[in-house]
């Protein structure tokens, strides 16, 4: 006990000086100064607005696409979609894209066949 004291004795202002800056440490952490109230404030409103807008985008109504051009109103999406429906939708979207450029070549040729008919005189008249 008495090694223990004259430890501290000869420490004393080493000792004092680190509890200083432990003190300060924690009051700067747990007592904020008049100007860290608006930046606390902001950073609150901010997070508030964000917090909205996570709520408003969890609890929005999702809808299936209109596959049928007969309907007029989108049917409620029943879940989540998984990675298998993802993967069929995407294969539905390729398969869709190829129908249209097939039908848009089908047109360009359709149209040009049409173009040399207008174009040949009439051998009859």
């Amino acid at each position: 006990m008495n090694v223990a004291m004259d430890i501290i004795k000869k420490n004393m202002l080493s000792l004092i000086c680190a509890l200083v800056a432990i003190l300060a440490i924690v009051a700067v952490e747990v007592w904020p100064l008049p100007g860290h109230y608006d930046a606390i404030a902001k950073d609150l409103e901010k997070r508030k607005g964000d917090l909205q807008n996570y709520e408003s985008l969890a609890q929005k109504q999702r809808k299936l696409p209109l596959l049928d051009p007969s309907k007029t109103e989108a049917d409620p999406l029943p879940g989540f979609p998984t990675q298998e429906m993802i993967e069929q939708g995407k294969k539905i979207q390729e398969q869709i894209a190829s129908e249209a450029k097939s039908v848009g070549l089908e047109a360009e040729r359709t149209s040009a066949a049409g173009s040399r008919f207008a174009a040949e005189p009439d051998s009859a008249g």
